[in-house]
Parts: C-alpha cells; sequence; structure tokens
C-alpha cells in the first residue's frame, strides 16, 4: 500500500519562500493602489470591495496550500488518505460518469465554448468582457503551467487516467472556475427570470466543483492539487473583474 503514495517533491526552501513572500508583496500592492485610487475617484462599489477580499482570500489560499504541499506538512497526510478512500469508491459505471465530467474542461471542449463565449460576447457589443475572457484563460492556463514546473509534484501513482504532466496545481481546476465564473460573470444579468437566474448561478458552480471533484476520485491528482487549482483559478478571475469594473467604472462605461 505504501507503494501506491510513492511520490516526490522537488522544490527547495528558496521557492517555498518565494510562494509567500510574492503572495504577500502581490496582496500589499493591490490594497495600496485600491487605496491610492480611491482617495482620488469616487468610484468605488461595495462589489469592487467583496472581490478585492475574494482575490486575497484566493491569493493566500493557494500559498498556503503550495507552502503544505512543498512542506509535505499535515495536508500531504490528507491527501493520501482521501485518494486511498477513492478507490473504495470506484465502479465502472461511475467511473464513465467521472471520465465525462473530467472531460468537460479537456482542451479541445474548453476551447471550443471559449470560441462560442468569446464570439457571442464580441457581437452583443461587450468586447471589454471578451477581452476579459481571453486574458483570463491565458494567463490561468500560464501561471498553473509554470507553476508545475517549479513545484514538480508526481501524481498519484494508481490513477485511473494516466497523465504525464506534474500534479500541483490542477489544471482543470484552474480552468474549470475560470471559465464557470466568467460565465456567471457575463451572462447571469442577461437572465431576467430570477428563478432562472439562480439556477444559472447553482448549475455553473457545481459543475466547475464536479470537475474539481472528478479529478481527485480518478486518483489524476491529489485533493490539495485540486483545493490549490481551484484557489489560482479564482485569484486570476477576481483579479482582472476587479481591474475591468474600475476601469468601466473610472471612465464611465456601461458595456
Amino acid at each position: 500500500m505504501d507503494q501506491l503514495f510513492d511520490y516526490d517533491i522537488h522544490v527547495g526552501p528558496l521557492t517555498i519562500s518565494l510562494f509567500l513572500i510574492g503572495a504577500f508583496i502581490f496582496s500589499m500592492g493591490l490594497v495600496l493602489v485600491y487605496r491610492f485610487v480611491s482617495k482620488r475617484h469616487a468610484i468605488f462599489e461595495r462589489f469592487h470591495l467583496y472581490t478585492l477580499f475574494l482575490n486575497l482570500f484566493a491569493l493566500y489560499a493557494f500559498a498556503k496550500m503550495a507552502e503544505d504541499v512543498v512542506n509535505q506538512e499535515f495536508i500531504i497526510h490528507v491527501d493520501e488518505w482521501v485518494n486511498h478512500e477513492m478507490t473504495k469508491l470506484w465502479n465502472p459505471s461511475l467511473n464513465k460518469v467521472m471520465i465525462f465530467i473530467t472531460n468537460m474542461i479537456s482542451p479541445v471542449v474548453l476551447l471550443t465554448m471559449s470560441a462560442i463565449l468569446f464570439v457571442y460576447l464580441w457581437w452583443a457589443r461587450h468586447k471589454y468582457r471578451a477581452i476579459l475572457l481571453g486574458i483570463s484563460l491565458a494567463t490561468g492556463l500560464a501561471s498553473f503551467e509554470l507553476i508545475k514546473l517549479i513545484v514538480k509534484r508526481d501524481r498519484p501513482t494508481n490513477a485511473l487516467l494516466q497523465v504525464p504532466e506534474y500534479s500541483f496545481p490542477s489544471g482543470h481546476s484552474t480552468m474549470a472556475i475560470v471559465f464557470f465564473s466568467l460565465l456567471l460573470f457575463t451572462l447571469k444579468g442577461e437572465i431576467k427570470n430570477k428563478l432562472l437566474r439562480h439556477l444559472f448561478v447553482f448549475v455553473n458552480i457545481v459543475i466547475f466543483l464536479a470537475i474539481g471533484f472528478s479529478r481527485v476520485y480518478l486518483d489524476v491528482h491529489w485533493m490539495s492539487d485540486v483545493i490549490g487549482g481551484l484557489a489560482l483559478g479564482l485569484f486570476w478571475t477576481t483579479f482582472y473583474v476587479l481591474i475591468l469594473k474600475i476601469y468601466l467604472s473610472r471612465h464611465q462605461i456601461k458595456k
């Protein structure tokens, strides 16, 4: 059984410090910029403050998860326990369902959905939101690929699917929360019926959480990979949404 959890993390103390120091410096810089602009322009709403808090929470959640993974702290033992318990749930029918869910954010599907949404937003004259979609997805992709190369965490050896890349953070989770969060942000206001709007929000949240869960179920990722991926995706989404909202408010643009 020990062989199931045989993996290595090839990162030194300097990288660990960079995660935490970088998160602290970035968050302090973001708060200072927020205060600087706030004093000079009365454009801020509660939405901006809530988004800022959510952005900083996601940043620290990711940095903490990265630190715990690299230092092999308590989360490592939780990962091993969850990994083992998931194998007890495996059955052919459920395996197929989870593979279908995880493929909802495969590169081909994600590219197709993103292209459709981008074209719709551009056609509907929501050009700023179309640009937001493109930048967020590109940054999310580049960041998790870079972090994988830095952390170099091996995947579980008992996965139902064989994936050659490194494990932390989960790219599927990162891209899922980026895409479906932006889908909510861009289209929620278009739904006038209150019940349908709430249903739309609920379904989108369930989808990106289900995609994250499918990665853990299939044992292609450790649980902390998925948490880190969701936090990373949420960070980039809220970061760019905040910038867009401030820009539009500053220039009194309603698109």
